[in-house]
């Protein structure tokens, strides 16, 4: 007579397989983890003493509390690498001389080392009303510049048959290379001359924009191409390409000379 059939333990190798590769996967999502952890730490180290470094190297006069991020994915890879993908520059409360202004700059292709060269760089910078009168000079009188819903309004005269004639000028704003450029759209006169047909002097202010050239208030490796105007701010677009992290050529300034 046979012997009963008895069971046949089953193997545990499959078992001890499954928990082989669970705590594997569970000591590489540790490490993961840790590896993300200790990156956001140096990151934020980076960031700080970036914002603080900038600070401490601010022009005379100048004055801002700036946040640092540093993008681009991970910052360990890209410290090791010698660049950062993007790192961004952000305030607002700058002051320049008591005048205030707020400004947001991204910079693509930052060197570690510094003597090196930025890719590029687009800023905003946001100024208020005084601020703007400061940066843009008027030919002539100078005269103020009030600021609305993307118009410039100025008061200004001419001289018609001996005759001091006063108007205001609604315009509109543009800018590009280094020019900040005022089209006339409405002219209002605004001294009573009785029957005196003021039209030429009119047509004339409409038919002349007036360019006014800020390169040699901004850095020469640095270009104002856009400027938009709102009631009582207008923010300036600022952009650079392969901008030198030197202290010599971001402290040397255009220049609007014709030739």
């Amino acid at each position: 007579m046979l012997p009963e059939a008895q069971d046949v333990p089953k193997s545990r190798g499959g078992r001890r397989l499954g928990i082989g590769l669970g705590v594997t996967v569970l000591v590489l999502a540790v490490l993961a983890g840790a590896a993300w952890v200790a990156d956001g730490i140096f990151r934020g180290m980076a960031e700080d003493a970036a914002a603080s470094a900038i600070e401490a190297q601010l022009p005379e006069g100048v004055s801002a509390d700036l946040h640092v991020s540093i993008g681009g994915g991970l910052f360990l890879p890209q410290l090791l690498a010698g660049s950062f993908a993007e790192v961004t520059i952000t305030t607002d409360d700058a002051s320049y001389k008591s005048v205030g202004f707020d400004a947001v700059v991204r910079a693509e292709g930052v060197p570690t080392d510094v003597s090196g060269t930025v890719r590029h760089v687009d800023a905003r910078v946001t100024l208020d009303e005084d601020a703007v009168n400061e940066l843009l000079a008027l030919p002539g009188t100078d005269p103020h510049l009030s600021l609305g819903e993307s118009t410039v309004t100025y008061e200004d005269a001419t001289r018609v048959l001996g005759f001091e004639i006063g108007y205001t000028v609604t315009a509109r704003a543009s800018a590009e290379d280094s020019t900040v450029t005022l089209a006339p759209e409405h002219v209002k006169v605004t001294s009573p001359l009785g029957s005196l047909n003021l039209d030429d002097v009119v047509g004339r202010v409409l038919d002349k924009p007036v360019a006014v050239c800020v390169a040699d208030r901004l850095p020469a490796v640095v270009d104002l191409d856009g400027i938009a105007v709102e009631p009582g701010s207008a923010t300036l677009t600022l952009t650079a390409a392969k901008l030198p992290l030197d202290a010599a050529a971001l402290g040397t300034p255009g220049s609007c000379d014709a030739g």
